[in-house]
């Protein structure tokens, strides 16, 4: 296939928080706004990607049930990145970089896909606030959350994945 691919990663902290606060440890299978494919396991809706860890899902609760799939997706998406034998054809973005330096990172992608911004674009960029100032201290209240609120498993699970994100993009 001939493609272009712009891959946006966010880290992982703040991911997982979304995910919580949206209530999505809890409203797979429950909610058909979730707009997430599911799969049936023992009679119980659970998320696609949990495939391979169904019981363990099951058994977490719901700040868990985020914090799992995120780091699991990274890993993935992470993985399918460096297995790529073209990597020319993906342009990686991180969204912290997007959102403060919107302009520089928009210029980056409209080089990468040979294209330019549209005469929406600017207003798209400021129905996403962009760009923005980002609270470093934000992100470490999200983390005392979830250390309250995980297991030392699920909170080393993330911890990892928030150190490989900081330390080697991909």
């Amino acid at each position: 296939i001939d493609y272009y691919m712009v891959a946006l990663f966010r880290h992982p902290i703040d991911i997982a928080y979304s995910w919580w606060k949206q209530g999505y440890g809890e409203r797979f299978g429950n909610d058909p706004r979730t707009f997430t494919v599911t799969i049936e396991y023992n009679g119980v809706s659970v998320p696609w990607y949990c495939i391979g860890y169904e019981e363990e899902w099951l058994a977490l609760n719901p700040m868990e049930r985020c914090v799992r799939p995120v780091t699991d997706l990274i890993k993935r998406a992470v993985s399918q990145y460096k297995n790529t034998t073209d990597k020319s054809r993906i342009h990686l973005v991180r969204f912290e970089d997007f959102v403060e330096n919107t302009q520089e990172e928009l210029d980056k992608i409209c080089v990468f896909l040979h294209t330019k911004p549209t005469k929406y674009t600017p207003h798209f960029i400021k129905l996403a606030n962009c760009p923005r100032r980002l609270n470093p201290d934000d992100r470490h209240g999200k983390m005392l959350e979830f250390k309250k609120g995980i297991s030392k498993v699920y909170f080393d699970m993330l911890m990892q994945a928030s150190e490989f994100y900081e330390n080697s993009f991909y």
